[in-house]
């Protein structure tokens, strides 16, 4: 009966943290998505110019550059979104392939252009601050 009793008691404690609430970070960070989704493209350009001032000390050049390549890079991405929503599903394995592949390109154009924008210094953090970011998002 105390062996019963006991095995109640450690699958009522399990079942107990298995059903966790939620935490106040994901809840921030769900809020602050959604907030995000209600900015224009110049403002999220603007946010992601001045996160990245605060953090590599940029200057009046490499701000108006770097908002530049955002506002393009946002374009294309919206454009991009709209034609693989649809076709997606249709897609062979091939185009697939094809499609990740000038993925692939346009992730190495970005950084070409982002090295030619920063120096050295401000390449190296921002390089670490994106790997940090990878990892983070993938824990």
């Amino acid at each position: 009966m105390k062996n019963a009793m006991i095995i109640c008691m450690l699958f009522l404690v399990v079942a107990m943290n298995a059903q966790t609430p939620k935490s106040d970070k994901d809840e921030a960070l769900l809020e602050k998505r959604e907030k995000m989704k209600n900015l224009s493209s110049e403002q999220k350009a603007d946010l992601r110019v001045k996160k990245m001032t605060k953090k590599l000390e940029l200057s009046e050049v490499q701000k108006s550059q770097l908002k530049k390549l955002f506002l393009g890079k946002s374009k294309k991405r919206m454009a991009n979104r709209e034609t693989t929503k649809e076709d997606k599903a249709a897609m062979s394995a091939e185009e697939l392939s094809a499609m990740r592949a000038k993925k692939m390109e346009q992730k190495a154009e970005y950084k070409s252009q982002m090295k030619a924008i920063l120096t050295d210094a401000q390449y190296a953090t921002w390089e670490s601050e994106m790997a940090r970011g990878k990892n983070k998002s993938r824990n």
